[in-house]
């Protein structure tokens, strides 16, 4: 993943985003890889990100020396805190959950035929939010336009059906969060620059 907190404040966008290279890597991993890998694949990303957001929120203020390092919280704790530091909303925390109980089911199930179409995945595929919101709106709260289209031209048409709508969702929860460490990172910076 591209460490987008490195970039000056203003300039991130979700096109050149889903054009960089880290990103271009991690997808071709999702999408090559069979269903299993692909999700604890993206659960690491995603995890990632999280953990990259608490970090770049908490930098810099003084009571952060009492609280736990964001890498050792779980998945949930994470995405619980990003809600609660008024990071995210209630849409994108149901859709976090969502993508760790498909994780979760990929992961712990021993079944050797779990696939996107397997009834207990399927069902929490279809009550993903972001394959809906992007098909009917083109947009992500928070990133803007263009999110449909720099979907379409990072991830080749081969991949369909309830794979592709979570590969959607993972791509679409991904670029809201990478805005919102943009701008995490560049209130730290910010905050940092008064305080000297």
């Amino acid at each position: 993943m591209a460490r987008l907190t490195d970039r000056q404040p203003g300039d991130w966008n979700f096109n050149s985003w889903v054009a960089g290279d880290d990103l271009r890597a991690s997808l071709k991993g999702l999408l090559s890889s069979e269903p299993r890998s692909a999700t604890v694949l993206a659960g690491s990303i995603v995890d990632d990100m999280l953990t990259r957001l608490i970090t770049a929120r908490m930098a810099g203020r003084a009571d952060t020396s009492e609280l736990a390092d964001a890498a050792q919280l779980d998945y949930s704790t994470k995405c619980t805190s990003v809600r609660e530091m008024g990071l995210i909303g209630e849409r994108m925390l149901a859709e976090l959950r969502g993508l760790g109980r498909i994780r979760n089911e990929f992961a712990h199930n021993p079944s050797p035929d779990l696939d996107f179409d397997s009834p207990e995945i399927a069902d929490s595929v279809g009550r993903l939010r972001a394959p809906e919101q992007v098909a009917a709106e083109r947009s992500v709260p928070g990133v803007g336009s263009g999110v449909q289209e720099g979907l379409e031209r990072a991830m080749p048409l081969r991949v369909n059906g309830r794979r592709y709508w979570w590969t959607v969702s993972v791509l679409s929860t991904l670029a809201v969060l990478g805005a919102r460490l943009h701008v995490a990172g560049a209130a730290s910076v910010a905050a940092s620059g008064a305080a000297e």
